[in-house]
């Protein structure tokens, strides 16, 4: 049960990282381009 709960934590976890990551560098391109 722990097992199964850490797995479905890692998935929800490693999307966000991507997609916050992902905004992060839009948003630097954005400021260098201003």
């Amino acid at each position: 049960m722990i097992v199964l709960k850490v797995v479905f934590c890692v998935l929800l976890c490693l999307p966000m990282a991507y997609v916050t990551r992902f905004l992060v560098k839009i948003l630097v391109e954005e400021s260098k381009n201003n």
